[in-house]
């Protein structure tokens, strides 16, 4: 079979640029061995404008939210399906220091349009006394879902397969294409999350992944609306009536094992937050696909032009996704340079 570009692994990575790639006109297939523990399977989807002690955006906010939710209202339409939800999220404000913090920035240049409200007191009586509430505009995408829905796309089009890639059985021609199995590619563009560090191509890349765990709570007497809750962990309601709650940062041991340590530092963090009981329904781990420097990583290697990676979308990857998949097809198709932030090519001069 022969294919302009063969895609290995369809995450949020991996489904972006097969449509980007798609949309050109190219002939493409994805190969995917299904993982329900993936980053972009198990992730809570949220799109939150303002991060850590310093409530500051992140790297290129504006311009990636501005592309991405029309993107995904196309992919929507494309599929029949809604995934992304706008969505205010309520940060529980536990001292004057945080109270002092969000007002301030609040009346930052570009950050007005986000953060909405800042108030004294409590927000709503499932959870325990705040100083104070900040109003966030975010949003979150159903995640899962969109992953679900592209998959059965690409298979009734013909262009999955449902399979893991091994590198050994990865042919560089001398043609200057690539073969896997019957499937015969100009080029192979490997989307593979955290997995890329065993890819010895790209071994040499900045990869740092690390480990979350969150868990799925059922609330009973919870009805936050159409809200997100920061508070010690993010809640996100479901579909189905129950929570998402989490997410922990491990560093130190990198696998999709659950373990009781971290759902205890999820469980205390509830126990901070709710003033009502809960009832854990589920407890799961992943690995985010992060780098050093928290910037993605893509491009074409330098020595083997066939060899493409998309990696490194972290806990962006809903912000990032659709953003830097059009850029790396536009990088492909047309010779667009990327990014010196995101290139690949430094990394990969020696190999």
């Amino acid at each position: 079979m022969q294919t302009d570009f063969l895609i290995v692994g369809q995450g949020l990575a991996g489904t972006w640029l097969s449509y980007f790639l798609q949309q050109a006109g190219c002939r493409i297939m994805v190969a995917d061995h299904y993982n329900p523990s993936s980053a972009s399977n198990i992730s809570s989807g949220i799109v939150n404008p303002v991060t850590g002690r310093k409530l500051v955006k992140s790297w290129l906010f504006d311009t990636m939210i501005d592309f991405a939710i029309p993107a995904y209202h196309r992919l929507e339409t494309l599929l029949g399906i809604q995934v992304w939800h706008e969505r205010n999220i309520i940060w529980l404000l536990q001292t004057e220091h945080d109270l002092n913090n969000f007002t301030a920035r609040s009346a930052t240049e570009g950050y007005t349009n986000y953060i909405t409200t800042v108030q004294r007191g409590g927000w709503h009586p499932a959870f325990n006394e705040t100083a104070g509430i900040a109003r966030v505009s975010g949003g979150y995408l159903n995640s899962p879902l969109l992953i679900a829905a592209y998959r059965n796309y690409l298979q009734q089009s013909g262009c999955l397969v449902t399979d893991r890639v091994l590198l050994n059985e990865v042919q560089l021609l001398p043609s200057g294409r690539v073969r896997w199995k019957n499937i015969e590619a100009n080029q192979i563009v490997f989307c593979e999350g955290y997995l890329a560090g065993n890819n010895p191509y790209f071994s040499t890349l900045p990869f740092a992944p690390n480990k979350g765990e969150m868990l799925i709570i059922d609330v009973p007497k919870l009805d936050v609306g159409q809200h997100l809750v920061k508070g010690g962990v993010f809640l996100v309601p479901l579909p189905d009536g129950t929570f998402w709650a989490g997410s922990q940062y491990v560093h130190d041991t990198i696998n999709e094992e659950p373990t009781p340590h971290y759902r205890q530092e999820i469980e205390t963090a509830l126990q901070r937050m709710l003033a009502i009981p809960y009832r854990v329904v589920k407890h799961l781990a992943g690995v985010r696909p992060s780098t050093d420097k928290r910037r993605p990583l893509l491009g074409i290697h330098p020595k083997h032009k066939q060899l493409v990676i998309f990696n490194g979308l972290g806990t962006k990857g809903v912000l990032m996704s659709a953003y830097f998949a059009h850029l790396l097809a536009n990088h492909l198709l047309h010779g667009h340079p990327l990014p010196p932030e995101v290139a690949v090519e430094p990394f990969l001069a020696g190999g």
